[in-house]
Formats: C-alpha cells, sequence, structure tokens
C-alpha cells in the first residue's frame, strides 16, 4: 500500500471517528426501541468494513447520522444490513453530505490558534467586507431547541471564535426565513470540532459582559462624533467620506456582534434551565426504569421457578407415563402370546396327533422288524440246538470210543509188565494204530465244531449289530424330522411374534418422537417470547 493510499485510509477512518462522536449525543434522546435497535446493527455493521468499504461506509454513516438527527428511520436502514459488501447507497444526497462537519479532514492552517491570528493581522480588511457580506443567526431560536440539536448547538458556538471562516451572529435582522432554513446546515457544518474550548469561552465572555456595554456606549458616542463631523464639514473630499463609510460600517458589525452575544448569553441560559429540567426528568425515568427492571427480574426469577417447577412436573409424568407403557406392552406380549398359543394349539394337538400315529406306525413296523429278527433268531438257536444235538451222540459215541480206547490202554500197561508174546505184541501195534487214527480223528471233529460254534457267535453277533444300528437311524430319522417340523412352526411364530413387538416398538417410538417436537416447540415459542422482551434466560 502507498503512502497516499493509507493517507487516504487514515482520512477516511478520521471521518468515522469524528461522524461518530457527532452522533453520539443524538441517540440519548431516541426513545424508540426499534429505530435503537436498528441503529445499533448498522453502526456494528459499518464497523466492522473492509478497507476498501471505507468511503461507502462513511456514506452510510452520514445518511445514518441525518436520520439520527431527525429521529427517524428511512430506507436502507429499515431493512438488516446486508451479508456480502455494502451496496452503492442510491438515495443518498450530496447536499446532506456537506450539511455535516468532518466530511472533509480540516485544514491544517486553521488547526493553530497562532496561525489563525497570524491570518487574521495579515488581511483585517478582506475579512471584514466577508463578515459584512455574510452574517447569520443561527441562535435566534434557542428558546426553542429541540433536544436532538443541544450538543450542536454548543459546538457552533465553541466554533465561533476559533476558525477564521466563521461568521459573526446577529439577532435583530429581518431575513428571518432565510437564517431558518440555514441553521440547522449551519449547525450541522460547524460541529464539535472544538467543544473542549467551551467552558474556557463561556467564562471569558461572562467577564467580558460588563466591558460589553462600556464599548457599546463608546462605540455610539464615537458613532455620533462622525455623523457631527460629516454635518459639520460641508465640503468633505471622497477620501474621507470613504473613510467614515468604513468606520461606520465597523462599528455596525461590532454592534451587531455585541447583540449577538447578549442574546446568546440568556439563550445560553435558558438552554441550561432546560437541560438541567430535563436531566432531572431524566433521573426520575431512570428510577423508574430501575424499579421496573427490578420488577422485571423477579417476575423473571418467578418464572423460572414455575418454568422448572414445571419441566420436574413434566418429567415425573413422562416417567409414570414411560413406566406404565412399558407394563402396559408387557401385559399386551403376554396376551399376545397367549393367543398364539390359543391359536397354534389346535395346529399343535393336530401335529402331535399325527406324530404320535407315525410313531405308532414306526413302533409297529419296528416290532414287527423285531419279531421278525426274534424269529430268525429263534431258528438260529433251534439249528444250533439241533447241531448240538446232533453233535451229541458224536460226543457219545466218541466216549464209547474213549471207553474201549482206555481198556485197551489199561490192558496195555497191564500186559507191559508180562512177558511179550509175539501175537499179544502184533495186537499192541494194531491198536496203537487204531488208537492214533481215533485220536486224529477226534481232534478233527472238535475243531470243526469249535469253528463251527464260532461260526455261529459271529453271525449272531453281526444280526443283533445290524439289528441295532438300523433301529438307532431309524430313531435318529423319526426325531429329526419331528423335531425340524416342530422347529420350522417354532420358528415362523417367533417370527410373527418379532414382527408384532417391531412395529408395536415403532409406534411407542413415534409417539414419543412426536411429544418431544411437541415439547421442543413449546419450549422454542417461550424462549422466542423472552427474547421478544428481552428477558435473560
Amino acid at each position: 500500500m502507498s503512502a497516499a493510499s493509507e493517507e487516504v485510509q487514515k482520512d477516511l477512518d478520521a471521518e468515522f471517528r469524528q461522524i461518530l462522536y457527532i452522533i453520539k449525543p443524538y441517540i440519548a434522546h431516541i426513545n424508540d426501541h426499534f429505530h435503537l435497535e436498528k441503529y445499533r446493527v448498522w453502526l456494528e455493521r459499518l464497523s466492522e468494513s473492509s478497507t476498501a468499504e471505507k468511503f461507502e461506509r462513511n456514506k452510510y454513516l452520514v445518511e445514518l447520522a441525518n436520520q439520527i438527527h431527525d429521529n427517524a428511520l428511512k430506507p436502507p436502514f429499515t431493512f438488516g444490513p446486508p451479508r456480502g459488501p455494502l451496496p452503492k447507497l442510491r438515495t443518498f444526497q450530496k447536499e446532506e453530505l456537506e450539511e455535516w462537519p468532518y466530511i472533509s479532514p480540516r485544514r491544517p492552517q486553521h488547526a493553530d490558534p497562532s496561525k489563525r491570528q497570524e491570518a487574521k493581522d495579515a488581511s483585517p480588511q478582506k475579512k471584514k467586507h466577508s463578515k459584512t457580506k455574510t452574517i447569520s443567526r443561527p441562535f435566534q431560536k434557542l428558546g426553542k431547541v429541540d433536544d436532538s440539536r443541544i450538543n450542536s448547538d454548543t459546538s457552533s458556538w465553541c466554533d465561533l471564535t476559533e476558525s477564521g471562516t466563521s461568521v459573526n451572529l446577529g439577532c435583530g435582522d429581518t431575513d428571518l426565513d432565510e437564517d431558518g432554513k440555514k441553521l440547522s446546515s449551519q449547525h450541522k457544518k460547524e460541529g464539535l470540532k472544538l467543544q473542549e474550548h467551551f467552558m474556557k469561552k463561556y467564562e471569558e465572555e461572562s467577564n467580558a459582559n460588563s466591558k460589553d456595554s462600556e464599548s457599546c456606549s463608546i462605540d455610539s458616542r464615537q458613532f455620533m462624533d462622525t455623523t457631527e463631523e460629516i454635518n459639520s464639514s460641508r465640503k468633505p473630499t471622497e477620501e474621507e467620506v470613504e473613510a467614515l463609510k468604513l468606520r461606520m460600517k465597523d462599528l455596525l458589525e461590532v454592534k451587531n456582534a455585541l447583540r449577538d452575544t447578549h442574546c446568546l448569553t440568556e439563550d445560553r441560559k435558558k438552554t441550561i434551565d432546560n437541560l438541567q429540567i430535563k436531566l432531572k426528568n431524566a433521573e426520575k425515568q431512570n428510577a423508574e426504569l430501575k424499579s421496573q427492571l427490578d420488577a422485571q427480574k423477579k417476575k423473571i426469577t418467578e418464572m423460572e421457578k414455575l418454568k422448572n417447577k414445571e419441566i420436574y412436573e413434566f418429567k415425573e409424568k413422562f416417567t409414570h407415563l414411560r413406566q406404565k407403557e412399558i407394563e402396559f406392552l408387557k401385559q399386551y406380549h403376554k396376551d399376545e402370546i397367549q393367543e398364539v398359543e390359543k391359536s397354534h394349539s389346535s395346529r399343535i394337538s393336530v401335529i402331535q396327533s399325527e406324530i404320535k400315529e407315525k410313531i405308532e406306525a414306526v413302533k409297529k413296523e419296528y416290532e414287527e422288524k423285531i419279531k421278525k429278527l426274534d424269529e430268525s433268531s429263534a431258528e438260529l438257536l433251534k439249528e444250533k440246538d439241533e447241531e448240538i444235538c446232533r453233535q451229541v451222540p458224536l460226543q457219545l459215541h466218541l466216549q464209547n470210543k474213549n471207553n474201549p480206547v482206555v481198556r485197551l490202554r489199561s490192558e496195555i500197561k497191564a500186559k507191559e509188565g508180562e512177558p511179550p508174546d509175539e501175537q499179544n505184541s502184533e495186537q499192541i501195534i494194531s491198536l496203537k494204530k487204531c488208537i492214533s487214527k481215533l485220536d486224529r480223528v477226534l481232534h478233527k471233529n472238535e475243531k470243526d465244531y469249535v469253528k463251527k460254534i464260532e461260526k455261529l457267535k459271529q453271525e449272531l453277533e453281526v444280526r443283533d449289530m445290524t439289528t441295532q444300528v438300523q433301529l438307532r437311524t431309524q430313531r435318529a430319522d423319526l426325531i429329526v424330522r419331528n423335531t425340524a417340523a416342530k422347529q420350522e412352526e417354532l420358528k415362523n411364530a417367533l417370527n410373527s411374534l418379532e414382527g408384532k413387538y417391531k412395529k408395536m416398538m415403532e409406534t411407542l417410538q413415534l409417539h414419543a418422537l412426536e411429544a418431544k417436537k411437541h415439547d421442543e416447540k413449546l419450549i422454542h415459542e417461550l424462549r422466542a417470547l423472552l427474547d421478544k422482551h428481552n428477558i435473560v434466560h
């Protein structure tokens, strides 16, 4: 940013602060809360504007100052400030811009009083001539001063003696209409440049009032002397006539200025009295407002207590209703289960009867199969017994054969002690051969018999095992079929109950949400009422 742009920004900020300083005393006399709220919102928005919006911001502020001065609210301030950048002000007028002071920064030559005095001393005649041309009387109507123009009157009075371009005041001219029109613009132009010197000037003027009366008499005498000189000199020169005219003009200006100061002091006293009266009224209003605020605070505390009590009661009622709803749901659930059981009990009984019939049929089948297996096992046992019976004579025969063998052995042993004979020895050898053959036959028969018995045992065990396995598989199939059917029925019943319970829970949740929304709406409305009445919550 260049130095020139920085200076421009500083000048714009200075103008903004000066206009705010001018607006401040007028705001105290505005009683409309709506206007005050709009002014506050717009002032906050203008104070937060960016550097690119400062020129337009000052335009808006001057327009707002005009409306505050007139105690009015006009577009664009009837609406809220825009969110984005400030648009150009179309309703703004240049004449109103020139009516307010500090639109352009003060020139440095008027800031220093010593420089102003030097300027006055350097060209006194020109300044007198300009004063005679533009004499305005802004204090002629100070007896009827409005509340919003008191501060501007005091600031304009301060500016009369300070600025080199200010004008002298008068009280007795006839051009009252023009002066009345210039009054508001003159007050706005003069502003509050040197308000801090007001008391000093007032004291100096009060001390100078006595001197002014004497100067008035002296000036009147001088005026009479000049008139006598003019009358006595029958043939004055042109230079003397011009000098006398200039002197008379100066004397008239001094008289008017002195009369204006007298009028100003009287009007100031009146304004001070009016201000004191208004101060007392404002203090009374403040006391009444404080009492009203205390009463409102008490009401707010009572309302908060009532609100808390109502909230507590509402919570208790809500918990009680919630418990009732839970109990009702439990009872409803039980009733539904009972109704479902009743409705499905007939089907269950039918299914159970069918299952019993199937079980009985399966039992009969298995009993028949068991009977057949028993019969087959009995037949096998019979065959076994028959075989055993067959083998019994063989055993007897073998025993019978064994008996002679034993006899022969005993005889052989007895004869072994006797002397051997040739015939006996042959018989013994033949007998031994027979015995060995018989032993072989017996061993073979025994082995065959044992093998057959083992085969029969294995066959019986295998049959028993197969029958048991078949029975177990059939039982498992029946159990699985029955359990699958029951499980399907139970699943269907449970699914239907779950669907009903979910629907009931959804309805209850919807009711709870509707109640919650209604409560939130009530709370929002109550908060809006509190905000509308500016009650802290």
